[in-house]
């Protein structure tokens, strides 16, 4: 085999296995764009759907007439908003509490205990996740 030959096949088996691992690559980055765009689009419509829950909850209360249910809206859809805003800030604190909690209970529990209180945390993080959905248990991962 002459070695302009042997360049060839180097090039086209280089070409063919670059070829293969760009092919291999692509369907993954295109899919975990995919995923991002839809959980941020399922989580936007999630809140807005708990911001229409909230709103349908006060008319139903206050049992408005049409004029009054136009001006209501954006008071209670701005409501839902600021609320939605505090449980994030509260949820983040109250991460940061129970994580200085298991600090301090770190050097007084044995092994076991740690473990269980670790098995405990995870069990209640995954409930209050299923909850985050508006009480249905679905996991909003």
């Amino acid at each position: 085999m002459t070695t302009d030959r042997k360049k060839a096949v180097l090039f086209l088996s280089l070409t063919l296995i670059l070829g293969i691992l760009i092919g291999s690559m692509i369907p993954g980055a295109v899919g975990r764009m995919r995923y991002r765009n839809n959980m941020h689009e399922r989580s936007a419509r999630e809140d807005q759907g708990r911001h229409n829950r909230f709103t349908g909850m006060i008319i139903r209360v206050v049992k408005p007439d049409s004029d009054q249910i136009k001006l209501i809206r954006p008071i209670t859809e701005a409501t839902a908003a600021r609320v939605q805003e505090l449980e994030k800030i509260s949820n983040e604190k109250m991460a940061q509490l129970m994580d200085s909690m298991r600090v301090q209970l770190k050097p007084i529990l044995n092994e076991e205990q740690s473990k269980r209180l670790d098995d405990f945390g995870k069990k209640a993080k995954s409930r209050w996740h299923g909850r985050r959905d508006g009480g249905r248990g679905e996991e909003n991962k």
